[in-house]
C-alpha cells in the first residue's frame, strides 16, 4: 500500500511539474499593421528551456472561423529559452525589426484585426489572446493597436506601445485590460507570480529617451528606399527639438534638424548588406547623441522588369520579379507617351513570379510599345521596355572561298561561319545582311576597276601624245639651188 502511495505521488509530482512547464509559454505581443511588419511574439516565463515540438498556433477570425497559422511541422525541433522571446512572422515579406525564429507561410494573411490567437500543445488549448471585436476573447478585449503600434504583455496587463518585436515590452499604454486578460484559468497563480514578477524587473529600468528608424530592410540597387526617424521623450511623446544624423553605411550621411524629419530617399547603387544608424541629439550643437538606433539593410540587384507585352488585339503588360526576395510594387506605376497606370498599394511579386495586367486597366495600346517604361513611385525608371527590345548587334562574316570548291560547297560554309559567329535568333538577319554586303562589294570591285581602267587610257593616250615629233616651222618648203 506504501509503494502505491509512493508511486501515486511521485506521478503527482511528475504531471504537476509538467502542466507548469507548458504554461510558461504564452502570448506576449501582437501586431497587425502595416501589412509587412505584422508579427507574433511568445515569452517563455520560467526558469528553463522549453521544446516547442508538437506545439501550433491557430488563428480565429470576428466571424469564429479557426485556421491553421504556424503548423506542427514548423515548430519542430525549435525551444525557447528561460526568459527568452520567440518571434514569428510571414516567412518571406517581413519588413520589420527583430530576428525571426519561426514562420507562417507566404499565402498566409497572419494576425490581423479583431483576430484570436490560440497556443496548442498536442491539440491542448494553452492559452489564447484576442482583441478588437474578436469573437473568442475574455472580456474585455483590448482595441485593435492602430498602424505601427502593437498589443504588449505588461505586469500581466495588455497595453497598446511602440513595438518591440523580439525585446522586452514597454511600460507606457494607451489601454490597460484587468489582470489576466487573454490567459486561462488553469494557469497556477505561483506561475502567474512568477511571470508577472520577471516582466516587473524587465520594465522598471528608468525611463530614457529613444529613437526609432521606420523602413524596408529589402532595397534594390538603383532604386530609392524610405526612411523615416523619430525620437520619444522620457514618457513616450514624440520629440522635435535637436538634431538627428543619419550614416547610411555606404559613405553616405546627413545632418538635419528634428522638426524637419520626415520620411525621405536614399538610393544604394550596389548589392551588398549595410548598417543604417540614427543619432539623436537633444541639443543642437551637442557632440555626444542622447539615443540611437541602428538597422541593417539588404540591397540586391534591380531585376524587376516588362518581360512581355501583347499585340494589337490585346496589348497586355507583363511584369516579372526575376529576384529571389518578394517585391513590393506598391505604387509603382507604367508609363507611355503621357499615359500612366499606378499599380495599387500592397502588390507583392513573389521571387520568380510573374503578373500580367489588362490593358482594359491600363488603357495602353500597341502605341505605346515603343515608349514604355516601369518606373518607382519617386518617379525613377525600374525598366525601360524599348532600351530592352533594341536589336542585337549584326556580326557579318567575312568568307573567303577556296580553290576547287564546289558552289554548293562554298554556300554551306559561309552559313556555318555565320552560325558561328550570330546568335541563332539573329541568324536569318544576318545571313540577309551578309548577301547584301557580298552584292554592294561587288559593285565596288567594278566601281573602282572602271575607274581605274579610265585612268589608264587617259594617261596612255597623254603619254602618245607626248612622244610625237612636232614638226618646225618651215619644215614644209624645200630650197632648191638654181
Amino acid at each position: 500500500m506504501s509503494k502505491r502511495i509512493i508511486l501515486f505521488f511521485i506521478g503527482l509530482i511528475f504531471f504537476s511539474g509538467f502542466n507548469l512547464a507548458r504554461a510558461d509559454v504564452v502570448i506576449n505581443e501582437v501586431q497587425v499593421l502595416p501589412t509587412g511588419e505584422k508579427f507574433l511574439e511568445l515569452y517563455n516565463t520560467g526558469g528553463s528551456s522549453v521544446d516547442l515540438t508538437d506545439w501550433q498556433i491557430k488563428k480565429k477570425t470576428e466571424s469564429g472561423l479557426e485556421s491553421t497559422l504556424v503548423s506542427k511541422v514548423r515548430l519542430e525541433g525549435k525551444s525557447i529559452p528561460a526568459g527568452g522571446y520567440f518571434l514569428i512572422a510571414n516567412e518571406t515579406s517581413y519588413t520589420g525589426q527583430g530576428t525571426l525564429n519561426a514562420s507562417w507561410p507566404p499565402s498566409n494573411t497572419g494576425v490581423a484585426s479583431n483576430n484570436t490567437v490560440l497556443l496548442y500543445r498536442n491539440e491542448e488549448l494553452i492559452n489564447r489572446f484576442g482583441w478588437g471585436e474578436a469573437s473568442d476573447c475574455q472580456n474585455p478585449c483590448p482595441p485593435n493597436p492602430t498602424t505601427g503600434q502593437s498589443l504588449q504583455k505588461v505586469s500581466g496587463s495588455w497595453v497598446v506601445a511602440l513595438p518591440t518585436p523580439g525585446a522586452s515590452n514597454e511600460s507606457s499604454s494607451s489601454f490597460t485590460a484587468p489582470s489576466g486578460t487573454g490567459s486561462l484559468n488553469n494557469e497556477n497563480s505561483s506561475t502567474q507570480t512568477t511571470a508577472t514578477s520577471q516582466i516587473n524587473n524587465k520594465t522598471t529600468e528608468q525611463p530614457k529617451i529613444k529613437t526609432q528608424i521606420t523602413g524596408k530592410i529589402l532595397a534594390f540597387v538603383g532604386m530609392p528606399i524610405e526612411l523615416e526617424g523619430n525620437a520619444f521623450g522620457y514618457s513616450g511623446e514624440k520629440l522635435y527639438s535637436g538634431k538627428y544624423f543619419w550614416n547610411f553605411g555606404d559613405g553616405d550621411s546627413r545632418e538635419v534638424k528634428a522638426n524637419d524629419i520626415g520620411q525621405f530617399v536614399h538610393t544604394y547603387f550596389y548589392a551588398g548588406e549595410y548598417v543604417v544608424t540614427l543619432e539623436y541629439y537633444l541639443n543642437h550643437y551637442g557632440n555626444v547623441p542622447d539615443a540611437s538606433d541602428k538597422m541593417a539593410v539588404k540591397v540586391v540587384p534591380a531585376e524587376i522588369l516588362i518581360s512581355r507585352v501583347g499585340d494589337e488585339k490585346d496589348f497586355f503588360v507583363e511584369l516579372s520579379n526575376n529576384t529571389d526576395y518578394n517585391a513590393d510594387l506598391s505604387k509603382w506605376f507604367l508609363l507611355s507617351n503621357g499615359k500612366s497606370f499606378t499599380i495599387p498599394r500592397n502588390t507583392i511579386l513573389e521571387p520568380k513570379k510573374k503578373m500580367i495586367i489588362s490593358s482594359k486597366l491600363t488603357s495602353f495600346s500597341v502605341e505605346d510599345k515603343n515608349t514604355l517604361k516601369l518606373m518607382t513611385p519617386q518617379g525613377e525608371i525600374a525598366f525601360d521596355y524599348s532600351a530592352s527590345t533594341i536589336p542585337a548587334k549584326v556580326v557579318i562574316a567575312k568568307n573567303k572561298i577556296p580553290a576547287q570548291v564546289s558552289i554548293n560547297q562554298d554556300k554551306n560554309k559561309n552559313l556555318d561561319e555565320i552560325q558561328n559567329l550570330v546568335p541563332a535568333d539573329n541568324l536569318g538577319a544576318s545571313v540577309i545582311e551578309s548577301d547584301v554586303t557580298t552584292n554592294n562589294f561587288n559593285s565596288y570591285l567594278l566601281m573602282i576597276a572602271s575607274v581605274i581602267f579610265i585612268g589608264v587610257s587617259a594617261g596612255a593616250v597623254y603619254f602618245l601624245r607626248q612622244k610625237k615629233t612636232i614638226s618646225n616651222t618651215g619644215d614644209d618648203f624645200k630650197i632648191l639651188d638654181e
